[in-house]
């Protein structure tokens, strides 16, 4: 009778660890490349690049790591007639690329991008 007790308590202990191990995350450095030109603390940039942080961080864990996007407006735009545009470009490259894994749409204040690209192979 003791023989099963101990079967059962190192399966449950193997099961712990395992848990244990497959849910810490490798965070070591493989690679960085910085460019050579730095903004001020609290600038407007610099809150900028927080946001789009912010987003990366809180976004990519529901959609995962294989589709990169990319838009941009003409910074002279205001920001109702950026997300207008961009809209209206979303829409338009549906219809110009449809079920594309990939597509750019560039007019002449905006663009708006995506591709099939693997970050992490």
């Amino acid at each position: 009778m003791a023989v099963p007790w101990r079967i059962i308590c190192l399966a449950i202990w193997f099961f712990c660890i395992r848990m244990d191990v497959k849910g810490n995350q490798d965070v070591g450095l493989e690679y960085k490349l910085c460019n050579g030109i730095r903004y001020q603390w609290g600038d407007t940039y610099g809150t900028r690049v927080e946001s789009v942080l912010k987003d990366l961080v809180e976004e990519t864990r529901y959609q995962g790591y294989s589709c990169f996007g990319h838009a941009a407006c003409d910074g002279a735009l205001l920001q109702d007639d950026c997300f207008a545009c961009l809209f209206a470009a979303r829409n338009r490259q549906k219809d110009v690329c449809p079920l594309n894994t990939g597509a750019q749409v560039h007019l002449k204040d905006f663009r708006i991008s995506y591709e099939n690209y693997q970050f992490i192979e």
